[in-house]
């Protein structure tokens, strides 16, 4: 069945409303629903809680932000951060678009008060932190950049959407379902089998080691593959040490992977926005968990409310890690 995703499109009105128009262009060329200001951009308490309906019925919220904080509350946040903490506060994931550097923009296009330059300043460190967000320096790389964004999202995060009437049934979507719920079944065996495989012998029980490689792909962001590369198991771990002293997200981790693998193929002409296939990284991440170095956990961040996955390193996969990258004697 397809499915359209709705996404609203948030940001301050009169200084990016060229902007604004590319996002909305850019959503509907793919095959999303885009929702906005754009019929009430007028900015009022009342008219905000009419706002948070909207937001609410989105699969996602795109959020962009350049030299200004916007109208404000009298409580003095800006309708822009009280639209972005509702997203949060309501599990709806955000991808988030920054001017790389506000400082340079036009004075009709900044903020000119210490209080409210300090203000877009708390909100962008806010939105950046906890996730990953997107740098631009003008509109005209604004276009690629949601798109790929938008496509890393969905295959990431997949929402419910919306789907004509016409175009489904109790039917279909009951064998969608089961077809869902047998992949599902079938990973967690998987899992199962590969720890009993581990908890068997002292030997990792046949399972491939550190010094043993695996081929993944390197996509853009069109999905056409940019490059196959082999890449050690050893340099898979050593790419998130970090993780000995803290969980690390999964997003961080696949762009943590994706890089190295770019470097070995420095002869390529390699585009801007690149992946790694998400069935590779799965596979990996199977890997790690069967050989004890990883569990699978979720994480909320205190500031913003947001749910994300990632890794923890056990107490195993701790000693590993810095068996590898510790200075020996």
């Amino acid at each position: 069945m397809e499915k359209r995703y709705q996404v609203f499109v948030s940001s301050t009105f009169l200084d990016l409303e060229n902007e604004r128009e590319i996002a909305v262009q850019t959503l509907m060329k793919m095959n999303c629903i885009p929702s906005g200001m754009e019929l009430f951009p007028a900015a009022d308490i009342e008219q905000f809680e009419f706002i948070k309906t909207v937001i609410n019925d989105c699969d996602y919220y795109l959020l962009i932000i350049g030299g200004k904080y916007g109208s404000m509350t009298d409580e003095g946040i800006s309708y822009t951060e009280k639209e972005y903490d509702h997203a949060i506060e309501n599990g709806i994931k955000v991808i988030a678009f920054l001017h790389k550097t506000p400082e340079i923009l036009p004075v009709k296009n900044s903020e000119v008060s210490q209080e409210t330059i300090e203000k877009l300043k708390n909100f962008r460190e806010k939105v950046s932190k906890g996730r990953l967000v997107n740098f631009w320096e003008n509109k005209d790389q604004l276009a690629g950049m949601i798109a790929l964004g938008i496509i890393s999202l969905i295959r990431m995060y997949p929402a419910i959407g919306w789907v004509r009437a016409d175009k489904t049934s109790t039917f279909e979507s009951l064998e969608e379902n089961n077809s869902l719920r047998k992949k599902n079944s079938e990973l967690e065996v998987q899992i199962v089998k590969l720890k009993e495989l581990t908890s068997n012998s002292n030997s990792q029980g046949g399972l491939a080691g550190l010094d043993a490689s695996i081929e993944v792909t390197i996509l853009s962001n069109n999905e056409i593959i940019v490059t196959k590369q082999f890449i050690g198991w050893l340099s898979i771990l050593k790419s998130f040490t970090s993780i000995v002293f803290e969980p690390i997200a999964e997003y961080q981790i696949m762009q943590g992977i994706a890089a190295l693998c770019i470097q070995q193929a420095d002869s390529l002409n390699i585009p801007t926005h690149f992946w790694l296939s998400p069935k590779d990284f799965n596979i990996i991440k199977i890997q790690f968990y069967a050989l004890g170095y990883i569990e699978l956990g979720t994480q909320i961040d205190p500031d913003d409310g947001e749910r994300y996955s990632n890794w923890i390193a056990t107490d195993k996969g701790k000693r590993v890690i810095l068996d590898l990258v510790a200075i020996k004697a």
